[in-house]
């Protein structure tokens, strides 16, 4: 209240807080699915869905390198 927050926000909330991001910053599910604790990997992807901007940002970041002979 303090803060101006009008919402309610909920245990459940935090866990979307953390799927989502996660996975937009590149953990795998396997990773958010240990987590959280989830035991089938469905209820995870609910979790962690991804804008299809987020999936090229991450895209992105992979640098492939060559080694040098």
């Amino acid at each position: 209240m303090a803060a101006g927050i009008t919402k309610k926000i909920t245990f459940h909330c935090t866990r979307h807080s953390f799927g989502k991001p996660a996975r937009g910053n590149g953990y795998g599910h396997g990773f958010i699915q240990a987590y959280l604790g989830h035991k089938n990997i469905t209820t995870t992807q609910i979790y962690s869905k991804m804008a299809a901007q987020q999936m090229c940002e991450v895209v992105d970041k992979i640098t492939l390198k060559r080694k040098e002979a």
